[in-house]
């Protein structure tokens, strides 16, 4: 599990150098689930 420590020095996302993260493309609503279902709408994992 992440610590405290390494959560409070992590540095902090600019314009210029946004924080940049992986995320299921079911979650972005593309068709790849096992059933060829997105697995649901999760509008707020889209948010800029």
């Amino acid at each position: 599990m992440t610590d405290r420590n390494y959560l409070n020095n992590l540095r902090v996302p600019t314009k210029e150098n946004p924080l940049r993260i992986l995320m299921s493309s079911c979650l972005a609503g593309i068709t790849c689930g096992f059933d060829g279902t997105a697995n649901g709408e999760y509008p707020s994992a889209l948010k800029i």
